[in-house]
């Protein structure tokens, strides 16, 4: 029998039930050090952001909801409630047998843009933790802002938490979960308050059921009557001012080990401004439940009409008819989303969107791993819908011709986590936004995590400072913004960033293959090239902070490097002491080991810029890479000009992450 333990508190402040229940690469890691599985992340992070404490004094008796208004707290510990014995997801009875494909279309309802919006906010929050924590802390939304002032929400400590917690799968909307939560926010507008107890007296249980969702194990619940902007409720859960709990965060982004972790939502939003109110203009219920064993294909078709690669309001595309080869199919909502249920828990499955709105038919393969998975699709895009970011192949060197002279280098480490979830490294090779010397070089890395059936990568920018040039002291990773990074075809791609550094930067840069691609595959094949499997990221561990990422790439007959590292005295100089040389083979004979290299400086760029006069190329050294096995090799150097000229010596190097398929 489920037991209820009460808190404290007025009637804002609901009751909590519980009942007896039986990497990616790290947020801010050293770089180039191994890559941790994703799994051993922590699931928790022990500070706690202050607060003032809920304001409940001020819903229910201003004569409108003015301006002047102080921010306002979502409720205090919002109710979460788990069945007895339930917290390991299994198959169901509520699951049809993989024989039973559906003859009708599954509907997960009719949610408003608004709705749908707030969905995928979760939804990618859930995906990447370390990266909405950064937008969260960078955003420029005044009412956010004004509310972080108000309930002097330490930002750092949140990015820093939010780094710490584990990548959950993303929701489904629920049409019975939907209902319930639209009607609670009706009945909180009509009736001028905040709060998990109805003016009926119901609660989430009764309301929830009432609409139809049964044969939940795990149900929560996160209200909000003061929501400025879909965004500002979104940020209201996740920063979660004003409650110590941190309990609607909780309820988001499933962060503990030993909690539940939801698979369905409901999410209700209703506007409310008329006179005499003391609630709104924005009235927000997130219900969240799981029944153990349903998992769903879950996504949203778009026509990204403004090109930053994420849904907005208004870019839904309804009618589009989404079906998977078990059977199983959805026709978009009025706003573009969809959920099907899955049959299945294990292997992958095709899933195909058609729809005149659509374009072309678009398909596109998922694993399955037993649970939620997400495969959204761009209107017009259905040509080229994008290859699986969870290959090898997919590593090497990419730059856009417009900007020639600076670059990327990429490394995936497919099924690093599992079957269909791998994890991405990228060293990104640039200047400042200011033309100058070799003082002028920037280097930047970012990390995040591939999944098949997932064409777009979400994650995060990091930047390393206040290191010497092969030497001590290790030099740590510090966050300063996020990006997106698609792969079109198996030679094209784009990265759409954004700088959380006080830049202000942001962008998109189409970006084209730099050398031949040897072992990408647009199919479920995957070849390997004993040559090409030596790609990839090595470092010295005694000087983490500095390395090099090598395409070795016998279809170009070269072997490429970019050594990202520090001027001889960097260590005090900020992101002025940041150098990189890149490495071209003087001679170069297919299958071999040993490797003479010229090594050069480029400087004299812009950011992200076309060349600009006074920028030049200049050879500054020699080189030998010399691989002993698959995870350890040598750099012989010798610097007869640049930044560390008359430098030389033997850097031991090792492998970044597992050994790709293939290296012998």
């Amino acid at each position: 029998m489920a037991s209820a333990r009460w808190r404290s508190g007025p009637d804002e402040h609901p009751i909590r039930l519980t009942t007896n229940a039986a990497g990616i690469m790290r947020g801010l890691f050293p770089l180039f050090a191994s890559l941790p599985d994703r799994h051993h992340m922590h699931a928790g992070f022990p500070t706690r952001l202050p607060a003032l404490g809920a304001l409940a004094m001020w819903a229910g008796v201003a004569a409108s909801a003015q301006p002047w208004l102080p921010p306002q707290p979502p409720t205090l510990d919002p109710p979460a409630i788990i069945r007895d014995g339930d917290v390991t997801p299994r198959r169901s009875a509520l699951v049809a047998p993989a024989a039973a494909a559906a003859t009708t279309a599954y509907s997960h309802g009719e949610p408003t843009a608004e709705e749908q919006y707030m969905l995928e906010l979760v939804n990618r929050a859930r995906a990447n933790p370390a990266a909405e924590g950064l937008r969260l802390r960078s955003t420029t939304d005044p009412a956010v802002l004004a509310a972080y002032r108000f309930f002097q929400v330490d930002v750092a400590a949140m990015a820093a938490q939010f780094a710490t917690y584990p990548a959950r799968p993303p929701l489904a909307f629920n049409a019975n979960l939907i209902a319930a939560a639209r009607a609670h926010s009706q009945d909180m507008a009509r009736n001028n308050f905040q709060g998990h107890t109805g003016s009926n007296g119901s609660s989430m249980v009764n309301r929830v059921e009432a609409a139809g969702y049964t044969g939940w194990n795990a149900l929560a619940e996160n209200v909000y009557a003061y929501a400025e902007s879909v965004f500002h409720g979104h940020a209201g859960f996740n920063a979660d001012w004003g409650v110590p709990s941190l309990g609607h965060r909780m309820n988001i982004m499933n962060f503990s080990s030993t909690g539940p972790v939801y698979t369905e939502v409901g999410i209700g939003i209703v506007p409310e401004s008329a006179p005499g109110t003391g609630v709104g203009p924005l009235v927000v219920t997130e219900d969240f439940g799981r029944r153990s064993g349903q998992f769903f294909v879950v996504g949203i078709v778009f026509d990204d009409a403004n090109r930053d690669g994420f849904y907005g309001v208004g870019e839904g595309v309804g009618g589009v008819t989404v079906a998977t080869s078990e059977g199983n199919f959805a026709i978009t909502s009025t706003s573009g989303g969809y959920a099907i249920p899955l049959s299945g828990g294990s292997g992958s499955i095709t899933v195909r969107a058609e729809g005149t709105a659509l374009g072309a038919v678009n398909e596109t393969v998922v694993a399955l791993a037993g649970s939620n998975v997400k495969v959204d699709f761009i209107a017009g895009t259905a040509a080229a819908p994008g290859v699986d970011p969870n290959q090898h192949g997919l590593t090497g060197s990419w730059y856009e011709p417009a900007t020639s002279g600076q670059g990327f280098e990429v490394e995936v480490f497919p099924d690093q986590s599992g079957p269909g979830s791998g994890s991405i490294f990228v060293s990104w090779f640039t200047y400042d936004t200011v033309a100058g010397g070799a003082e002028r070089q920037r280097w930047y890395t970012l990390a995040g995590t591939v999944a098949t059936g997932q064409p777009s990568a979400a994650l995060t920018i990091y930047q390393n400072v206040g290191g010497n040039f092969n030497a001590l002291p290790v030099t740590n990773a510090q966050a300063v913004g996020t990006a997106t990074l698609r792969f079109a075809t198996c030679t094209s791609g784009q990265l759409t960033y954004s700088f959380t550094d006080g830049s202000g930067r942001s962008g998109s840069i189409d970006l084209a293959r730099l050398t031949q691609n040897v072992t990408c595959s647009t199919t479920s094949a995957r070849p390997t090239n004993a040559d090409f499997a030596f790609s990839g990221n090595w470092y010295d561990p005694a000087t983490s902070g500095q390395g090099l990422t090598i395409d070795v790439n016998p279809g170009s007959g070269t072997v490429f490097a970019a050594w990202y590292t520090y001027a001889p005295t960097g260590v005090g100089a900020g992101a002025a002491g940041q150098r990189w040389y890149t490495a071209q083979p003087t001679s170069i004979t297919p299958g071999a080991r040993s490797i003479p290299e010229k090594l050069y400086q480029t400087t004299g760029g812009v950011f992200d810029q076309a060349a600009v006069p006074g920028m030049q190329t200049v050879a500054v050294g020699t080189g030998t890479l010399a691989f002993q096995n698959c995870s350890a090799a040598t750099l012989s150097f010798t610097f007869t000009g640049g930044s560390s000229s008359g430098s030389s010596g033997t850097i031991a190097l090792k492998r970044v992450g597992p050994v790709p398929k293939g290296c012998v």
